[in-house]
Order: C-alpha cells, then sequence, then structure tokens
C-alpha cells in the first residue's frame, strides 16, 4: 500500500500558507515600525526583491526616535 504523495509546491502557494506566513511577517513588523514612530506602510518594502534588502540597511544605519537625548 502506498501512501498518498503531496506535491509541495501546492502547499507553499496555497491560499492558507500564505495568509498565515503573511501574518506572521508582517503584525510584528508592523507593531516594530510603530513603536520607533515610523509608517507601518515601511513593511511592504518586504515583499519587493533587492528593495527590502535597502530598506532593511536603511533602518539600520538611520537615526531612531530613541537615540535622540531629550533636551
Amino acid at each position: 500500500m502506498q501512501g498518498q504523495v503531496v506535491d509541495v509546491h501546492t502547499f507553499y502557494y496555497s491560499p492558507a500558507f500564505m495568509l498565515v506566513s503573511f501574518l506572521v511577517v508582517f503584525i510584528p513588523a508592523i507593531n516594530i515600525l510603530r513603536r520607533t514612530g515610523h509608517s507601518p506602510l515601511w513593511c511592504l518594502l518586504a515583499i519587493v526583491p533587492v528593495i527590502n534588502v535597502i530598506a532593511w540597511w536603511y533602518f539600520a544605519f538611520k537615526s531612531w526616535p530613541t537615540d535622540r537625548k531629550p533636551g
């Protein structure tokens, strides 16, 4: 008796997997962006190839609102 073969590509492109992946990545990103004083729309850059790497570098080295000294 042979088991049923499941196509891995069908699983990764299923709407349920895509929705769960979206929520797992973007919900924390939106919360982090809001807490640091940035627009949550920046998380949309995560889905654009090459631009996502540039955005990570931009956020890594720019001055953050928490870096400013009061006074």
